[in-house]
């Protein structure tokens, strides 16, 4: 891009690196690795213009006029879990998280993520909304995991599943 010292590569290294650790300790890494001189602040207006980017290029993406098939493997699954607030010591925030991606061949495909910051029951109301414009679900089998926690329990992920579809529920291993 003209008038611009980063490339669209060392955004995106910058982006990967800052989902793991803290901005201080991302411009430490790139320093080190690069010796570009990038500051924290830097670091993390690059992240949140990328993020801005990324929000937009989610929404086109739900929101993408495509012709609806029937899956072989749907996969839904649901998480939460606490971030602190930058305005307020102490101050923690919960973030709502589903994941809907299909397997084929063991290999994950349409793989979509939809975040929400403390309104779960408008991210359902995405996730569905998402369901209906891209599958046909009727006699289908979804397959749905959580760890079972407050707000995604076995019954309130059932009730995500269209009417005409069938659910089957598995605790995730990982919690």
């Amino acid at each position: 891009k003209p008038r611009r010292r980063l490339s669209p590569h060392y955004l995106m290294m910058m982006a990967k690196i800052a989902q793991t650790t803290t901005m201080r300790n991302t411009a430490d890494i790139l320093n080190l690795v690069f010796d570009s001189g990038i500051t924290t602040d830097s670091v993390m207006h690059a992240v949140h213009e990328l993020g801005n980017q990324v929000a937009k290029q989610t929404q086109a993406k739900e929101h993408q006029a495509t012709p609806r098939h029937m899956p072989k493997n749907l996969t839904i699954e649901g998480d939460a879990f606490m971030i602190k607030g930058k305005k307020e010591a102490g101050q923690l925030t919960l973030v709502h998280h589903y994941r809907v991606y299909e397997r084929v061949a063991n290999q994950i495909i349409n793989r979509h993520d939809f975040l929400s910051v403390g309104h779960q029951g408008r991210l359902e109301a995405r996730l569905s909304d998402y369901l209906d414009r891209h599958y046909k679900l009727a006699g289908q089998t979804i397959f749905l995991a959580s760890d079972a926690g407050p707000g995604y329990e076995p019954a309130k992920l059932l009730s995500l599943v269209p009417q005409g579809a069938h659910g089957e529920y598995f605790l995730d291993r990982y919690h």
